[in-house]
């Protein structure tokens, strides 16, 4: 006899928060680099929960941004 199994075909959307970083030193226009990941994360159809961004001489190479922003990311996702 076979056992029938339900598999529910919902959809759950997947969250995501946005995080960028503005080189003062570089060349290119951040706003519209920040507007593509949207995009991007649309397309994806991810639910953005929320976006952060940091100016910097540089990323940091171990977090990407800042102790500081990365301890207010933490914050909201653990809430």
């Amino acid at each position: 006899m076979r056992k029938t199994e339900l598999h529910s075909t919902e959809k759950i959307k997947e969250t995501a928060v946005l995080v960028g970083v503005d080189l003062y030193q570089s060349h290119y226009d951040f706003e519209s680099t920040m507007n593509e990941l949207n995009a991007l994360a649309f397309t994806c159809d991810l639910d953005v929960q929320g976006q952060w961004t940091q100016q910097k001489n540089q990323v940091d190479h171990k977090y990407y941004v800042g102790r500081g922003k990365l301890t207010e990311i933490q914050d909201f996702i653990e809430f």
